[in-house]
């Protein structure tokens, strides 16, 4: 089985954040990929999404997707910080989005 923990730091670092994982938690909903809230030792809050090398590109073309639907200023969408592969495990690291009441 693949570390997608040691996946996840790697792919921290190819995107240049410097700090460490302080925590990480489990998010529910998804059925295809394993998606985690990882808390790092400077406060940042980052999501993590993670499934077999070979789903990379799909990662990436979620990437592009997200990165298209932001440039549009009509929709919130996480800011992707990037996508790596690592160990046989893919990752689509994003920034998180804090849930807000409704207005």
């Amino acid at each position: 089985m693949h570390d997608h923990g040691q996946a996840i730091e790697w792919a921290i670092v190819e995107a240049g954040i410097r700090a460490r994982i302080a925590s990480s938690s489990d998010l529910g909903g998804g059925c295809i990929h394993r998606v985690s809230r990882l808390t790092l030792e400077d406060g940042r809050s980052v999501v993590a999404k993670t499934n077999r090398a070979e789903m990379l590109p799909i990662f990436e073309e979620e990437a592009a997707g997200l990165v298209a639907l932001a440039a549009t200023g009509t929709v919130l969408v996480p800011g992707v910080l990037g996508t790596a592969a690592h160990d046989g495990v893919a990752v689509l690291l994003m920034t998180a989005l804090e849930a807000t009441a409704p207005t």
